[in-house]
């Protein structure tokens, strides 16, 4: 599927439309006429989406009919209108779409006046070998135009040595952009600009570690300008493509959409997110939230690849209802498999060849609440843990649509499952991950992060509505001798060097020390909260009724942290 954007019929409106009094007779330009300049002060090109016709006001934006086609064009030139004021002439890639070139002039073509365009805009796609002296060959199909708030990607492939390649925009107002990206193993590259640059025209030059530079124009156009360029409706289509939400790519969503054109809208009470294009669009959804949206979508079929030229509009939905839920992280074990009937999940894999997976399931409700759920006895062994080479079917209720997260732990404490459910039409994972915008600061003060995760861990009980904890210093001494075990030792479970849990440790308070999270990485303290909401036996752990008291142990050496929560009652 080609993924090349062109965001130039987003939001259209239709201008003034007045038909004309007299029908034109359409020809072609002469090859003689290539490279050289129109009456508006274009540069002629035979692959362009241009005409010359009398009258019209020079930069139009017009739609020819013809033969039972549409095709729109923009108005640069004049033919000799003392001698041919009811002739038009296009480019032949224009003409061919209507009739060989051997036909040479076809009558009837009828015009319609959309509008007037901006005198220095002109219609087209980069030549592949606009750069191939330097050594790169373009993709196919990129356009020369770009709405404002469109991901700006250049795509292609270098033909010599080069290990890095640069584009640079420079543009009105001497403003300029760079950008330099490494090219992959294999030749190809893919640049996407940062930064959004503002309306205008720019001058795009590509180069090479290895070569010098080109440069050739683009437009960088916006909802004023993007106003000036109306496309009639025109006609239905009985069938259209599947719509569809992918979440491959975080914290954006790809919208796989065909080959037609298509704009999209997503409304969540004051806040409205469009985007359109051909192919792949990159919708930034950052600024919803999970919950219930209003989406609607309508499509444009036109003529040809890349161009304006719309032969019919089709709406595939107008204010259709959709869930949003967040791209939850996915761990998956080879083999195994979990769905959704009317009334349950069924969960079916099959367990390593040692016995290191505790035979517990976690699962999370849309609610947000967790159940906890022992496997039937034929599955696990005298310590409670499932038995090597076990076909393990289980099944957990069903009782409304959303997102249920299922996680299956190992002796030390880390999951070793731990999946997003769906169930439900219309509930769409497109929303970040909740690790998204969480800041990455590992924090070197004790008293900030046992701060911190105090409040991290109340805030998240009283969004459940459950109560509050206070720190206890016992538990806290007890889980900085945790941590500090951790660090010495290099090690993130829940036994200590020793072999030993801290229930065993600390025998004298296992009536009242009953939960223990334990946390590490590379990451700061509060994306490590992140991840223990993510998986269900910590999660557990954090939203226990029960627990009335916390300690928190932190420990951090060479990058490397280590946290660890203790709860008791």
């Amino acid at each position: 599927m080609k993924k090349n954007l062109f965001l130039l019929l987003l939001l259209l409106i239709p201008a003034r439309i007045f038909w004309a009094s007299w029908q034109y007779d359409v020809t072609y330009y002469s090859d003689a006429f290539e490279g050289g300049w129109t009456a508006l002060g274009d540069v002629f090109r035979q692959d362009g989406f241009s005409s010359a016709v009398c009258e019209i006001p020079l930069g139009s934006l017009i739609g020819l009919s013809l033969m039972g086609e549409n095709i729109t064009l923009k108005v640069n030139d004049r033919p000799n209108c003392a001698r041919h004021p009811d002739l038009i002439d296009v480019t032949k890639q224009v003409f061919l779409l209507f009739a060989p070139i051997s036909r040479g002039k076809i009558p009837g073509g009828e015009i319609t006046t959309l509008g007037i365009l901006p005198e220095w805009y002109e219609k087209k796609t980069l030549d592949e070998a606009t750069f191939s002296s330097l050594g790169i060959l373009l993709d196919e199909n990129i356009p020369n135009t770009f709405r404002a708030d469109e991901t700006l990607r250049f795509r292609g492939k270098v033909t010599n040595q080069a290990k890095f390649i640069t584009v640079l925009l420079s543009g009105p107002e001497n403003r300029h952009i760079s950008f330099t990206d490494t090219i992959e193993a294999d030749g190809t590259f893919s640049l996407i600009l940062p930064w959004q640059p503002e309306p205008g025209k720019y001058s795009l030059a590509l180069t090479t570690d290895q070569a010098g530079k080109i440069s050739v124009p683009i437009w960088i156009l916006d909802e004023e300008i993007l106003d000036t360029l109306p496309i009639p409706a025109v006609g239905q289509k009985d069938s259209f493509p599947t719509f569809s939400l992918l979440s491959e790519l975080l914290p954006l969503t790809r919208i796989a959409f065909g080959d037609d054109f298509y704009v999209l809208s997503i409304r969540q009470w004051e806040t409205e997110i469009r985007s359109s294009g051909v192919g792949e669009v990159l919708l930034d959804v950052n600024s919803l939230t999970s919950g219930t949206a209003s989406v609607s979508l309508v499509g444009y079929t036109h003529s040809t690849p890349f161009s304006l030229d719309v032969s019919g509009k089709y709406t595939l939905f107008e204010g259709k209802t959709i869930t949003l839920v967040p791209q939850y992280p996915k761990l998956l074990p080879a083999g195994a498999r979990i769905i959704a009937t009317r009334s349950s999940g069924i969960l079916r894999f099959t367990s390593p060849d040692t016995p290191r997976i505790e035979g517990d399931v976690y699962v999370t409700f849309p609610s947000g609440t967790i159940r906890r759920y022992s496997l039937p006895t034929e599955y696990v062994d005298s310590d409670g843990l499932i038995i090597p080479w076990k076909s393990v079917v289980f099944s957990f209720p069903i009782e409304g649509d959303g997102v249920y997260l299922v996680e299956i732990s190992d002796t030390t404490g880390k999951a070793w499952m731990n999946t997003p459910l769906i169930t439900g039409r219309d509930i769409y994972p497109v929303l970040p991950s909740p690790y998204y915008g969480v800041l990455p600061k590992k924090e070197t003060s004790m008293e900030n992060v046992r701060a911190n995760q105090l409040a991290l861990i109340n805030t998240f009980r009283t969004t459940y509505h459950l109560s509050t904890l206070v720190e206890d210093s016992t538990l806290t001494r007890i889980a900085q001798e945790k941590a500090d075990d951790m660090l010495a030792n290099n090690y993130i479970w829940h036994t200590n060097s020793l072999g030993k849990t801290i229930g065993q440790t600390w025998e004298s308070l296992t009536s009242t020390l009953i939960g223990e999270n334990v946390a590490g990485g590379n990451q700061g303290d509060t994306i490590l909260f992140e991840g223990l909401k993510l998986s269900g036996s910590h999660r557990y752990n954090l939203l226990s009724p029960e627990w009335k008291k916390v300690g928190i142990g932190y420990a951090i050496h060479d990058g490397n942290v280590y946290l660890v929560q203790i709860f008791g009652n």
